[in-house]
């Protein structure tokens, strides 16, 4: 599983606030504006729209909030001739914002200097052009991730919402996967298709769990009519969908299963089946009631990634990622559910991995695990299969 690790930072935040004139009955209407780029690093130009999208994929996660969808922005922007420059002009912005229906503007600008890297940005209300709320992040090119957090948290704090869950789980892992997405983002909306995979496609390697290149990839096919690499994405991209669900489920606190989801559902007078089972499919509920059973669900979903991933794009990397995952994910078992009935089919998923890769001596110690410590596993005659298998490519490495 992969974790993030950011560098110690320094980021100061300066907040100027209204008092709160109340909750509305209705979300409110915010679009982001890209950032300006007040330096002259073009090698930072990828976080123009970076920041802009990441701000409002965050600024998406709260039920309080209706965020205008930035193709929509792509839309104003071509059809008025408005610049990416111009946006650093306050009163273009709120004429922006006016055009967009939105009631608050979130806009901004950024600029390196040395090794440092400061983002100021604003809310405006489009209404009145009063800033409503400043915040200013300064820190490395590393922590840009911490940064924009930052700017969402003094958002939130304005507008007197609570900062919703998933904040952190929202962007990439890696600085340079966010770049060569953002780098293909810009591309797409030129219409420079082909040329916008190549950079999703770097960005799915830098990172395997990010999501979005992946969606940029599937709609990049859409638009160059390739449709049966669209329908093969698409395929891939619904099973990535599901693994983030099962690994989120794994990592909430406390465990949930779908009885306790819905008793509380129904305590809280949420008597809608329908959308309380839309609810509970993404949020992973229905894969198993314990978490070794919700692990496993994880490791049949990887193995199925790894085998599309190979079959319709012969993409080595995703599968190679999904597989150490799946034994990562055994190993971790062993630790955190020692006693769990279900643990030998979670040890035999990493077994298979180990297998098939023609890892003999892996595959050996397994069986040996599996046989000694559950002889009564259901599967066993398929692991004294493979480590009869096993002992014979280590006598013999060289038969077929």
């Amino acid at each position: 599983m992969k974790y993030r690790f950011f560098p110690v930072l320094i980021i100061t935040a300066i907040i100027c606030l209204i008092p709160a004139t109340g909750a509305a009955a209705e979300p409110m209407r915010i679009s982001v504006l890209y950032f300006s780029n007040t330096g002259s690093d073009e090698d930072l130009s990828w976080l123009e729209k970076g920041i802009a999208d990441m701000l409002l994929t965050d600024l998406a996660l709260s039920d309080e909030i209706k965020c205008i969808e930035r193709e929509q922005l792509e839309k104003v922007l071509n059809e008025q001739r408005f610049s990416l420059s111009g946006m650093a002009d306050e009163k273009q912005s709120i004429e922006i914002g006016k055009i967009l229906t939105a009631e608050l503007l979130l806009t901004g600008s950024f600029i390196r200097a040395g090794d440092r890297l400061r983002i100021d940005g604003k809310l405006l209300d489009t209404g009145t052009g009063e800033v409503r709320a400043a915040v200013k992040t300064e820190g490395s090119i590393d922590t840009v991730f911490d940064m924009e957090t930052e700017i969402v948290r003094g958002v939130f704090g304005k507008l007197g919402i609570e900062l919703p869950a998933g904040i952190e789980n929202s962007k990439s892992a890696s600085v340079p996967a966010a770049r060569a997405y953002y780098t293909g983002l810009d591309l797409f909306d030129i219409g420079e298709y082909s040329r916008a995979v190549e950079f999703y496609r770097q960005a799915s390697i830098e990172d395997p769990e990010y999501g979005k290149p992946r969606a940029g990839l599937e709609e990049s096919y859409r638009f160059l009519k390739d449709f049966k690499r669209m329908r093969y994405q698409r395929e891939i991209n619904t099973l990535l969908s599901k693994a983030d669900s099962l690994r989120r489920r794994l990592k909430r606190e406390p465990w949930q299963t779908y009885s306790d989801f819905l008793i509380q559902a129904y305590k809280a007078g949420e008597t809608d089946n329908e959308k309380l089972n839309k609810k509970a499919e993404e949020l992973g509920l229905f894969a198993g009631e314990t978490p070794a059973t919700c692990a496993w669900n994880l490791q049949t979903t990887l193995y199925e990634i790894a085998d599309l991933a190979v079959e319709y794009f012969d993409d080595h990397e995703l599968a190679g990622y999904s597989r150490s995952e799946i034994a990562n994910i055994a190993r971790q078992a062993r630790i955190s559910w020692p006693g769990d009935a279900f643990l030998p089919e979670l040890i035999y998923q990493e077994l298979l991995v180990t297998y098939f890769q023609n890892r003999w001596e892996e595959s050996l110690v397994l069986c040996e695990e599996l046989m000694i410590n559950y002889p009564a596993y259901r599967m066993m005659w398929a692991v004294e299969d493979f480590y009869e298998e096993s002992l014979s490519q280590m006598e013999d490495p060289g038969q077929q």
